[in-house]
């Protein structure tokens, strides 16, 4: 990020696609007119003179081709739109700008001009093969003098430090040793500059000029390299690594750079031995940080490996272009199997995008090697020999030079972002630059299958070759040279093959992305004595990044500089970002200037013998800048000269000539440019420069005159259109040039989350709502300092608008023709006038909108930060912690554009949507802020000065009401602590809830007031117009009354005056009172009335009631809580229950406590309405709570009958979801109810049919019963659907439940149930089901079990005799008894006393004397002596028991006849002696 104030100018030279032909207009005469080489008048043709090195831009501007009766400024109109139309589709289409909202078609407008931005031609597919386009900057010429760089720094190496580099190189130069002794580069990783004098490594920071620290070798250095290290392979504080190769070993340092001004260099015990060979050259794999070297001995690559992660570190060699015996044998005898062979690399370099490392050897031939894909072996190599490439870079050429000028002395990887095409670049030393494919060009490749273009096949030539300047350029002394007839496109390749401007290009030139060539030349001269002496100097060239965009055109600007010394080195800081997405345009890039401002400027770093050379790269806003400064200060020494002999004419007339020249001047200037580069390049630098705060006033002066004053009178079309006519508008250069501005500040986090997400949060399984730890939001997703960059440039652009939006809106500041119709009667605003007001408009109030987004981001930056602890921001948590899941989800997808667009003339929906999320960040800052007991007007007024969007009047009293009830809280909190928990009342906060409720008055009354005007003031009504001749009108809504927007203020309040009991009464008297001033017509009771119409208007005030309402029930709910307050709560329910006017509260306070369970409230009331509540509507879909609190609430008025009534429909009634025990249950206490008074007829009709379903719901109860429990096999869907129907359905009928239920599952105990209420009285039928009741206990029963089922079923059909048939069941049970249970029958027999047969039926509920009967008649008739038998102990035994149980038998046969006595004590009974025949008989 850029360290000036105000973005960080850069490049901005860059916009349209081509300049179709047209007439200039006829300048004025000036001194500065000449003509053309074709003739033809020109402007400033002098500043296009063609002896200036090489062929001239003016080659690419055909002044005399422009015509068609337009003029240069209508032309490049044109153009604009032509070229803009490109991305803006129907963006400028009247309909389009009039349905869009302001800051939504601004924020498009953004966003097509970064898509316009990004439609760049790629910079190599540009490129002419046949000769090189450059423009030279010439100190002479105004126009032409802004060179692409300038110096910005030049440091002197320290004195010791260059006496320590000269005495040795002396001493070397004595031995006769190479004067080069000293090796040196650039490490600007670390900001180091490097030298290597013996066993010493000196380094020196540039920046602190006389320090240096040196380290101290265990012998002579031969090659070191800065790498990074291997993760996890050294601490963290390790952040560099230092390769330094001598002739013994090569050893590993490590360096902290924790303190730029002082590295920490440390030993780390890891070296390699060299056994023999002397490292030249270390390359280094980005992917994975592994170490490559090459020796001066052979054409070898080796890897240099370490490991620290074992007890004993590591540290050894292997050569991976070998085959695996190299790395078997000791290296002393590989390095002399290798000294055969003279060949080594001269220079080795890697390409990190490809993973291809390059290398050129002494003898000039090329090889390169490629990295299998993940993987760290390599491919087979591919070579290019060099009298391969000299024969094919000269073939076709008009001009050859030898081939030693041919000879390469550097290479360049060209990587895959710059271009797919191209692999590698070499450069001459004649400085030719020749580009190398990887592949053989499509035309001749196989097209049998796809390859990956980045796949290294080969080392193939390619046709792109950018052939150095020419130092003249006179065609015909060119073509005389020649000796051959040449045309004058011939001539110019011949110019630029034969050139020798760059002979003796040092192998020090490199080409630094993207596409800037800098190559020291060194050339032998003669000095002013005679003497032979080296010169130095250094050419460097750059691409015209917006001549390319705008012309579609490759043309290099380039300059030439001296140096004093020979150059050592050259590095670059900051290279341009690659602005394309190279997935979807991965051909390269060009368009550097579209992220100038938000990019630190691009340094180039020459490292001389002597000190370090810092070039920075220009932008487009200071090229202009300066184009127009040196016209300034050209046309102030030509007036200097001129006018020493006109003084007699008097100061007035010489000042008003040097201002007629000055404009003139200047206006050629901007002409050029605009020619150049663009009329949206022009006017956004213009208005750049104005706003720059490092210009000097009278450089912002005419800046700002040329932006806001330049084709105020131009027009395009007839003016006199129509709108209907003109669809499209033409908007304003001006216009695009501030949207391009905004666009290109912006461009980099437009499309970006405003949030980051936390990497380590966990969502709960089952819960999707709530967060298990931490937050989700994770913080904001650019620096503070990014962001105050951001924002101090938004905030100047802001200003700078502000100040002069007058000029830049005004009806009156299109056109003199426009002026003049207007005065002529014609009142109508033109429609490009109109929409050119509204556009900007619309644009700056998106400059606002993102003015305020970023405040608040700032503002939330501070609020984050610990106090006292600069950059820890460790109260995010504290701020997001009550978001919840779903709002911080959204937070996380909210981009940018999304945050600068929702404004209050955004689009409604999308503001509604983001306005509330950034509300609740502002509600946490709040809570925050009250939590830690500062005062909140601090932080409330700067949010409101800073960013009113998100902070406007409401959301102020909702802030301060905040606070009165965090002071309540506080006051509580004292309260409590000192009366034990037990609040006994206090003055203050009596005083603090009275101002919280006054303070929602407030907002009530400021929603009523904002009914109908718009809650932030427009700037400058600046849509007023607008609106009134037809502009946009979506951003203004009426406004209704939205109380509602008070619930969310009321809701901190309603939870703590359920703690302030005394309180309530008011504050739910408030609430009721509120809805009585909206609806004073009671218009929400006629819209009930009236049928509860969706469309009906008056249904907004029902909804808005019904808000208000729920915010009472949320104090009831709180205050229902405390159980120790029932008077207060009696004296609330009375309160509430007594509002009898307001029916629709009443209505839904009962349906609020029945759902809350709250209906025992309402059974202590006693009026008319709640028994109509309660009773409305009974016919239709009520409720089952109603119903359940109707037939409680007769019970209350002891209306028992038609309690009853309502239970027993709630029991049948078939559309209720109940299931059969609920059904029961209200049988039952139907069943009750209705016998507790006298029985008339209707109410005899009610019982009878209560018990009939109350007892067919028991047999369906019992059938559920038993079938739940039944553990026979039955199919699982088919038991469950059967489960299903008896318990969750209706009560069903008896002969269904007999067919499908008891009688399929063979229930025989309730089929003789259901025989018994459905009064079935066949014989067969029920004897039969009798035996095969008894049969089911044969295999899995017992007596036992038999007696006791047998006993529960005769209780419940001992009164029915058709079907409890006692002398059948008797014999029966005999039989079936002595068949199956004979044993346990004998056991029972032993006792004395003891029978089954008579206590079975005794149980049953049969009488004594009826079963004597039964068993006497059977005794007497009987005819199986089996069952006589039995029977002769059963009747014994029953009369035994009858004569024990029954006290008026005993006494009188105590009384009557002691030998009776005897004779009950028998065994058996005996009819002839039955002991109680007389007793039955009396």
């Amino acid at each position: 990020m850029s360290s000036r104030y105000f973005p960080a100018s850069e490049y901005n030279d860059n916009h349209l696609f081509g300049m179709t032909s047209g007439k200039i207009t006829k300048p004025q005469p000036s001194t500065r007119m000449s003509t053309s080489s074709n003739g033809s008048k020109g402007i400033n043709t002098t500043s296009f003179n063609p002896n200036i090195l090489s062929n001239n831009i003016m080659n690419g501007f055909d002044v005399s081709r422009f015509g068609f009766g337009m003029s240069l400024e209508q032309q490049l109109l044109v153009n604009m739109n032509n070229n803009l139309g490109k991305v803006m589709n129907d963006m400028t289409s009247t309909k389009y700008i009039n349905e869009k909202a302001p800051l939504e078609l601004a924020s498009e407008h953004v966003d097509a001009l970064i898509k316009y931005d990004n439609l760049t031609p790629v910079l190599d597919r540009t490129i002419p093969t046949e000769f090189t386009k450059y423009q030279f900057s010439n100190n002479n010429d105004a126009v032409t003098s802004s060179a692409p760089l300038t110096k910005s720094k030049s440091v002197s190496i320290p004195e010791e430090l260059n006496t320590i580099i000269e005495t040795y190189e002396n001493q070397h130069t004595k031995k006769g040793i190479n004067s080069d002794a000293v090796k040196s580069g650039i490490f600007n990783d670390i900001n180091r500059c490097y030298y290597v004098i013996g066993n010493k490594l000196i380094f020196w920071n540039p920046d602190k000029p006389e320090s240096f620290q040196t380290l101290d070798i265990s012998s002579d250095i031969t090659s070191i390299s800065l790498v990074q290290p291997k993760e996890a392979y050294f601490v963290k504080t390790i952040t560099y690594l230092l390769i330094v190769a001598t002739k013994e070993d090569v050893q590993i340092l490590a360096i902290n750079t924790t303190d730029r001004d002082n590295l920490l260099v440390y030993k780390t015990e890891l070296s390699c031995k060299l056994d023999g060979l002397e490292v030249n050259h270390f390359v280094s794999d980005t992917s994975n940080n592994n170490i490559y070297f090459t020796t001066t001995s052979d054409t070898h690559i080796w890897e240099l490996i370490y490991d620290t992660a074992n007890t004993k570190k590591s540290c050894y060699k292997t050569c991976i272009t070998s085959n695996f015996i190299s790395n078997i044998i000791p290296t002393k005898f590989f390095s002399l199997l290798s000294s055969g062979s003279s060949e080594h690399f001269v220079q080795v370099t890697m390409d990190q995008t490809r993973r291809v490392i390059y290398c050129l050897t002494n003898n000039g031939n090329l090889k390169a090697y490629q990295f299998n894909k993940n993987s760290t072996s390599l491919k087979s190599p591919v070579g290019l020999s060099e009298e391969a490439f000299v024969s094919r870079i000269q073939k076709g050429k008009i001009a050859r030079l030898r081939p030693a000028f041919h000879k390469i002395v550097s290479i360049v990887p060209v990587t895959k972002h710059q271009s797919n095409d191209y692999f590698l670049m070499a450069i001459t030393s004649v400085g030719w630059r020749v580009y190398l494919r990887g592949s053989q060009p499509v035309l001749y490749a196989s097209f049998s299958s796809y390859s990956d273009p980045h796949t290294l096949k080969g080392l193939y030539v390619s046709n792109l070759m950018k052939l150095p300047p020419t130092p003249s350029f006179d065609l015909d002394k060119i073509k005389k040279a020649a000796r051959m007839d040449l045309n004058d496109q011939q001539a110019y390749k011949y110019a630029q093959s034969s050139s020798t401007f760059l002979v003796k290009t040092s192998n020090k030139a490199t080409m630094i992305e993207p596409g800037i060539f800098v190559a020291p030349v060194t050339k032998q001269a003669t000095d002013r004595t005679g003497k032979d002496v080296l010169r130095h100097s250094v050419f460097m060239s750059v691409p015209d990044f917006g001549f390319l965009k705008e012309k579609d055109e490759y043309l290099e600007n380039c300059f030439q500089v001296s140096v004093e010394n020979p150059v050592k080195a050259i590095s670059y800081k900051n290279k341009p970002t690659n602005i394309q997405n190279n997935a979807s345009l991965p051909k390269g890039y060009s368009n550097i200037y579209a992220n100038q401002y938000t990019n630190t400027p691009m340094t180039i770093d020459i490292l001389t013998s002597k000190g370090l050379i810092t070039y920075k790269l220009k932008t487009s806003d200071e090229v202009l800048d300066e184009m127009i400064t040196n016209s300034l200060r050209n046309t102030s020494d030509e007036e200097k000269s001129r006018n020493k002999n006109e003084k007699s004419n008097g100061e007035n007339t010489i000042n008003l000539k040097k201002k007629e020249t000055e404009g003139q001047d200047i206006q050629s200037t901007s002409k050029f440019f605009m020619m150049k580069y663009g009329l949206i390049e022009f006017f956004l630098n213009c208005l750049f420069n104005s706003m720059k705060l490092n210009n000097s006033s009278f450089s912002q002066n005419e800046a700002l005159k040329l932006f806001l004053g330049s084709f105020n009178d131009v027009e395009l079309f007839d003016s006199s259109s129509s709108a209907t006519q003109n669809s499209f508008v033409h908007l304003s250069p001006k216009y695009y040039a501030i949207v391009l501005l905004v666009s290109r500040l912006f461009r980099d986090v437009w499309s970006k989350p405003v949030f980051t997400k936390n990497p380590e949060y966990k969502v709960s399984s089952n819960a999707k709502d709530q967060l298990l730890n931490g937050r989700l939001v994770n913080g904001i997703s650019i620096s503070k300092v990014n962001l105050e960059f951001y924002l101090s440039s938004i905030l100047i652009l802001d200003e700078f608008l502000e100040r002069h939006e007058y000029l830049l809106t005004s009806k009156n500041n299109f056109s003199a023709d426009s002026k003049n119709k207007k005065q002529a009667g014609n009142s109508k605003i033109l429609p490009e006038s109109r929409s050119e007001v509204f556009v900007i408009s619309s644009l700056l109030e998106l400059i606002i909108s993102i003015k305020e987004s970023l405040s608040f981001l700032n503002i939330l930056y501070e609020e984050c930060e610990v106090k006292g602890i600069e950059g820890s921001y460790l109260e995010f948590d504290s701020i997001f912690k009550d978001i919840d899941y779903k709002s911080q989800c959204e937070l996380l997808n909210m981009s940018f554009r999304d945050l600068f667009a929702s404004g209050n003339y955004g689009d409604l929906k999308k503001n509604e949507k983001y306005n509330k999320l950034i509300k609740e960040i502002c509600s946490g800052i709040i809570n925050n802020n009250l939590i830690k007991g500062y005062k909140i007007d601090t932080i409330t007024d700067l949010l409101q000065r800073k960013c009113g969007t998100f902070c406007s009047n409401h959301d102020i009293l909702g802030y301060k009401i905040k606070e009165h009830i965090h002071k309540c809280s506080e006051i509580i909190d004292i309260n409590n602590k000192n009366s034990n928990n037990n609040y006994t009342g206090d003055e203050h906060l009596d005083f603090q809830l009275n101002n919280c409720l006054v303070l929602i008055n407030k907002l009530y009354e400021l929603n009523i007031s904002e009914l109908s005007r718009n809650n932030r003031n427009m700037r400058n009504d600046r849509f007023q117009d607008i609106l009134s001749t037809g502009g946009s009108t979506e951003f203004i809504t009426s406004q209704r009354i939205m109380i509602g927007k008070c619930n969310d203020y009321l809701n901190d309040l309603l939870s703590l005056l359920s703690v302030h009991n005394n309180l309530i009464p008011k504050a739910i008297s408030f609430l009721l009172n509120v809805c009585g001033n909206i609806d004073k017509n009671n218009l929400a009771q006629q819209y009930l009335d009236s049928g509860s119409n969706s469309t009906d208007y008056r249904k907004v005030y029902y909804d808005e009631r019904m808000k208000l309402y729920d915010l009472v029930f949320k104090i009831l709910i709180k205050f229902n809580e405390d159980k120790a307050i029932d008077k207060i709560k009696d004296s609330v329910y009375v309160m509430i229950f007594k509002n009898n006017k307001d029916k629709i509260f009443q209505f839904t306070l009962y349906d609020w406590l029945i759902e809350n369970g709250k209906s025992a409230e309402l059974l202590q009331l006693d009026n008319s309405i709640l028994l109509e509540y309660l009773t409305k509507d009974e016919t239709k879909n009520t409720s089952l709570e109603k119903k359940d609190l109707l037939w409680k609430y007769y019970i209350k008025l002891n209306k028992f009958i038609e309690a009853a009534r309502v239970l027993f429909a709630l029991g049948v009634d078939e559309t209720l979801e109940l299931n059969i025990n609920k059904r029961l249950e209200y049988l039952t206490r139907a069943n009750g109810l209705s016998k507790t008074k006298s029985i008339n007829t209707d109410v005899t009709e009610l019982i009878s049919e209560i018990e009939l379903y109350l007892s067919v719901s028991n047999i369906q109860f019992e059938i559920l019963t038993m079938l739940r429990e039944d553990s026979r096999p039955i199919e699982k869907e088919l038991k469950n659907k059967m489960i299903h129907e008896l318990s969750e359905t209706k009560i069903l009928t008896c002969d269904y439940l007999f067919n499908e239920f008891a009688e399929p599952l063979n229930y025989k105990e309730i089929c003789l149930l259901i025989f018994n209420l459905t009064n079935f009285k066949d014989v067969d039928v029920i004897l039969d089901t009798w035996e095969k009741f008894f049969e089911e206990f044969t295999d899995f029963g017992s007596l036992e079990i038999l007696q006791m089922n047998f006993i529960k079923l005769g209780n419940r059909l001992n009164d029915n005799k058709h079907l409890f048939l006692i002398d059948k069941l008797v014999v029966m049970l005999i039989n079936y008894c002595n068949k199956t249970f004979k044993n346990e029958l004998q056991q029972i027999s032993k006792h004395d006393g003891e029978d089954f047969f008579s206590t079975t039926f005794l149980k049953c509920g049969i009488s004594y004397e009826k079963l004597y009967y039964h068993f006497k008649d059977l005794l007497s008739n009987s005819s199986d002596n089996e069952v006589v038998n039995v029977l002769r102990k059963s009747m014994q035994v029953l009369i035994k028991t009858w004569y024990l149980k029954d006290l008026t038998l005993r006494e009188y046969i105590d009384t009557n006849d002691k030998d009776l006595t005897e004779l009950i004590e028998k065994t058996t009974f005996d009819i002839e002696s039955d002991p109680i025949k007389e007793f039955l008989s009396i």
